[in-house]
């Protein structure tokens, strides 16, 4: 970042209506939006980025000044904010033209006007190129009519330039280049942020020509003149701006002698203040622009307050002192008085009205703030640092930087006030957003969306807006709240809609696995270089009601090539047809952001008409909004646009599909393990959305019948083998899918061994029949803990009885069955073709988790010798007596070298699960002679850990040799190799 002019060319600014603000004496009517000063001489103008610029003529003395706009390539290194256009005003003309000509190449002129010539001498000779035009510049001024295509009048919006739609062209410009001279006169400087308000982004060259802009309000309590005041918002004070760059720094140049010197970085500490903010008469005014859950100002839909601003729905450091009557007709607040937090840092502490926002939740993302929030993640106030008794938010408290004389440096403090409850349809003041998709897409009035004739389009909304899904404990989905950054990108035909995860409060847990790419493809470049490449699909057909129809599915996310969790992203896809159709459907105002609405056509799922009856959703898109009397109203296109989704987090239109290929292979989950060691699932769709199977008994399932009328049919995982990429896939075996709650045995022993069973834990869950061992598992239905009961003994203790915690979430597991027959695949059997030989004994622990067990299944390929195990986890979740197999994510099976094989063996098959994938193996300490045989071992994934007696003395036995008898195998990360 580089400072706008020459900073010792600049003087104090005065104390009056020069300043950005409120205007002294019409305070409650105009604000003012252009920083002016008062040059006493000429000053050097400099690119505060790299960008594109467009010269304008200054209305005020068009044959002598000019106005620049430089539009910015790159988003600023402060988060939260979104600059569209640096604004120049009171550039000599004389800088860039001579007459109606460019000035000609020299010695003596700028460097933007030096770069423009050098650019054109290093072009081909032999083509034929325009004649140089101060259309070159952006600059031109005429009558035609505005339908002639060489129009360039005032009523032009001044994106045409920069979308290349008009005969005027931007010049690109690089961070700190000189590109003109200020006059000595009143100049004026801006930065506007893009904006989701519509009529903010078409602009005309009008407002870019002037001496300076004002916004005018009638304060006459009505939307629309909210509304208005609302345009704020599109432009920040140039003082707070720099203010907020005192880590990444501001450069200054200067020239002696007609010579360029190096930049001087500006910081805090250091010189930001001295040589550059001081210069501002709001050098010490504190910004604080508090935004609602749509972006738009804290109080613009009324809920929190009768006014539309005052002291009655804020307070700053607990009173209305820091205020002043300027502050209170506006959609922003500031103030200038100083409270110490520290040696380097200022505070301000805010509460914020409740009123219809039961659970309010902050969200800050510029990370140069800091806080003593210690309840949550720091970017994040809820629940208890936030939450209060009465109509008040308990205090927030932000620290922002101080100069070291004591004073604020002017800041800009922006922060979200997100609705933590979902907010229902036909809410007489604020926007549904009852289902989590609600607000996950952009508005479809930014800039240009969908537009078929802007190449390489791309949009992003300039707020957070905030995911919110409750956990919903029977169905298994939910439990995810994020602030998420949503966009689109579109080409001629199609506009891909997008909502990216950027800070998250909690997740589902749900990450995708290894599986196949598959990109989508759109013909834009910026898509290509953006979100392209973090993404997967799979597509499926699903014979429905109407018709055979292609429903794409996200098949993976990955950020810095890790992947993600599920609902991390989200996107929509429609035609560009069907995002006009929605554009022109009317009954809302133009004066409010409109966004899309996703209706369900039907409750819970469908089921198509295949064999296999799978579950998919269908949905209405509908656009939400206000209409002109300012309620929240949801309207329908004239013509029915519905989209569907088989994993409610890709939602497209038949259209929109039609042209996709259909992946290969059934519509069916399966496992591919490949000889090589990769394991990859051809669907990541969240197992919760199936049909699954329950557990009935200790080693028996039956259909899910939790859902009355339920016609989807019951789902299975199916694991494949692959001897090489290209090869014809072996089906090894198909399981069945149960879901628990995911569960946790305490480390500590004196919480986990529990004597007196509550009487709480009433609920049976399972019933295991004869022998030691467990009993029975027992549910607390208020927490979902469990306890598994014993008849063991507890080596002087007197109990055994072992209780596990809920953890929130839900864990998925296959029935790892033995003596099941598929194609020509025996288990518990031999003389099949994959040599598999695998039986359970003396264990009723006989669910893995799918993916642990593909793990396990390709090493008993690779090993070939009978193996016989001991268990991995129990259908609830529990693992009696492990901590470990919980969830069915850890297996014991007994050593070769005790039961008739050798220690050899027994490294062999320790190095084909880690061939796969496992990562910890647990060994006993008295195996001696399975140490030796490991010797020098080295394993691509796993850790062997010997038992000591530290390690045995948690365990329910203490001094037991617990992994004696046994190899304990758990934990697992697929490979991707094939």
């Amino acid at each position: 970042m580089h400072f706008f002019i020459d900073s010792t060319q600049l003087p104090t600014q005065s104390a009056s209506n020069m300043k950005f603000g409120p205007a002294l004496g019409s305070e409650a009517t105009r604000f003012n939006v252009t920083t002016q000063f008062d040059l006493p001489n000429e000053a050097k103008a400099f690119a505060c980025v790299d960008g594109m610029m467009v010269v304008q003529q200054n209305d005020s003395s068009p044959s002598t000044l000019v106005n620049v706009i430089i539009k910015p390539l790159n988003t600023t290194r402060i988060k939260g904010i979104t600059v569209k256009y640096y604004i120049y005003r009171g550039i000599k003309r004389s800088s860039f033209f001579t007459g109606t000509n460019i000035n000609a190449s020299g010695p003596t002129n700028t460097e933007a006007v030096a770069t423009y010539w050098s650019n054109r001498a290093r072009l081909d000779p032999t083509r034929p190129i325009d004649a140089p035009s101060l259309l070159d510049f952006g600059y031109g001024a005429n009558t035609l009519p505005l339908t002639d295509p060489t129009n360039l009048n005032e009523n032009r919006p001044i994106k045409d330039i920069f979308k290349g739609k008009a005969p005027a062209k931007a010049f690109l410009v690089k961070e700190g280049m000189w590109i003109g001279d200020f006059d000595n006169t009143t100049i004026g400087f801006e930065i506007e942020l893009v904006s989701e308000l519509k009529s903010i982004s078409d602009l005309t060259l009008k407002l870019y020509r002037g001496p300076s802009i004002f916004l005018q309000s009638n304060n006459d309590g009505s939307w629309l003149d909210k509304r208005k005041k609302e345009a704020v918002a599109a432009y920040i004070d140039p003082a707070a701006f720099f203010g907020m760059h005192g880590v990444v720094g501001v450069s200054t140049t200067t020239y002696t002698d007609g010579v360029k010197g190096k930049p001087v970085p500006r910081n805090t500490p250091g010189s930001l203040y001295s040589a550059l903010i001081s210069k501002f008469a709001n050098k010490n005014r504190v910004y604080l622009d508090i935004k609602n859950e749509r972006g738009l100002s804290y109080n613009f839909y009324g809920n929190y307050g009768g006014g539309i601003l005052g002291s009655e729905i804020i307070k700053i450091n607990g009173e209305d002192a820091p205020y002043k009557p300027e502050n209170w007709f506006w959609p922003i607040y500031f103030f200038e008085t100083t409270t110490s937090g520290g040696s380097t840092k200022n505070k301000v502490v805010f509460n914020l009205r409740k009123n219809g926002n039961s659970h309010p939740i902050l969200y800050i993302e510029d990370n140069n703030l800091t806080s003593p929030n210690d309840k949550n993640k720091i970017r994040f106030f809820k629940g208890d640092a936030v939450e209060d008794i009465g109509f008040w938010s308990k205090d927030i408290t932000l620290y922002f930087p101080k100069n070291t004389g004591g004073s604020n440096i002017a800041y800009h403090i922006r922060v979200n006030y997100f609705v933590g409850d979902p907010i229902a349809k036909g809410d007489s003041q604020r926007l549904a957003n009852e289902q989590y998709y609600d607000s996950a897409f952009c508005s479809i009035d930014l800039e240009d969306l969908g537009d078929p004739s802007v190449q390489n389009g791309h949009v992003q909304n300039t707020s957070a807006i905030f995911i919110n899904a409750p956990y919903d404990e029977i169905v298994g989905t939910g439990n995810f709240q994020f602030a998420s950054q949503s966009g689109a990108y579109w080409d001629t035909d199609k506009v891909l809609f997008y909502s990216k995860a950027i800070d998250k409060i909690n997740g589902s847990g749900k990450k995708y696995l290894n599986t196949y790419i598959r990109r989508f493809s759109l013909k834009n470049s910026n898509y290509d270089a953006g979100l392209k490449n973090a993404f997967h699909v799979v597509c499926k057909r699903y014979d429905t009601a109407w018709g055979l129809v292609n429903i794409l599915g996200l098949n993976n996310y990955l950020k810095d090539n890790t992947p993600q969790e599920k609902e991390d992203l989200m996107i929509l896809g429609l035609t560009t047809a069907q995002v006009q159709a929605l554009k022109n459907t009317p009954g809302l105002s133009s004066n409010h952001p409109r966004y899309l609405f996703l209706d369900r056509d039907h409750d819970g799922f469908l089921v198509d008409s295949s064999s296999e009856h799978h579950r998919y959703y269908r949905y209405s898109v509908k656009i939400q909004g206000l209409d002109s009397g300012g309620h929240p109203t949801i309207v329908t296109p004239n013509t029915a646009i519905r989209v569907y989704s088989r994993d409610n987090l890709c939602f497209c239109s038949d259209v929109f599909t039609a042209r996709e290929v259909v992946s290969k292979g059934a519509n069916r989950i399966e496992f591919r393990i490949y000889r090589a060691g990769g394991i990859y699932i051809n669907d990541n769709i969240d197992l919760a959305l199936l049909r699954k199977s329950i557990v009935t008994g200790e080693n028996t399932v039956g259909p899910d019948i939790s859902v009355a009328g339920d016609t989807s049919s019951v789902q299975r995982i199916y694991y494949q083998y692959y001897e090489n990429a290209t090869s014809e896939p072996v089906d090894i075996c198909s399981f069945d899918v149960v879901m628990s709650n995911e569960m946790s045995r305490n480390p500590s022993k004196s919480q986990h061994l529990v004597k007196t069973i509550p009487s709480t834990y009433s609920t049976v869950l399972i019933e295991f029949s004869g022998g030691s061992g467990a009993q029975r598992s027992l549910q607390e239905d208020s927490s979902g803990n469990i306890i598994t009961t014993t008849s063991e003994s507890g080596n002087g203790s007197g109990y055994k009885n072992m209780k596990y915690l809920n953890q929130g979430k839900k864990a998925f597991m296959v029935h790892f069955v033995t003596a099941l027959t598929t194609g020509n695949v025996v288990f518990n059997g031999t003389n099949n073709s994959l040599g598999i030989t695998f039986s359970f004994s003396g264990t009723k622990r006989r669910y893995a988790n799918p993916e642990f067990a593909a793990a396990v299944l390709g090493a008993l390929i690779r090993n070939g010798r009978a193996i016989t195990s001991t268990g991995f986890g129990f259908g609830d979740g529990t693992a009696y007596p492990s901590g470990e197999h919980v969830n069915g994510r850890a297996m014991d099976s007994s050593y070769f070298g005790s039961t008739g094989g050798t220690w050899a063996n027994d490294v062999e098959f320790m190095k084909a699960l880690d061939y796969f994938g496992i990562c910890i193996f647990r060994i006993g300490q008295n195996r001696t002679t399975l140490q030796t045989n490991l010797g020098n071992e080295n394993f691509s994934t796993a850790t062997v850990i010997v038992d000591t007696d530290a390690f045995i003395t948690n365990d329910p036995n203490p001094g037991s040799t617990l992994h004696d008898n046994h190899l304990h195998t758990a934990k697992v990360k697929l490979k991707n190799r094939v």
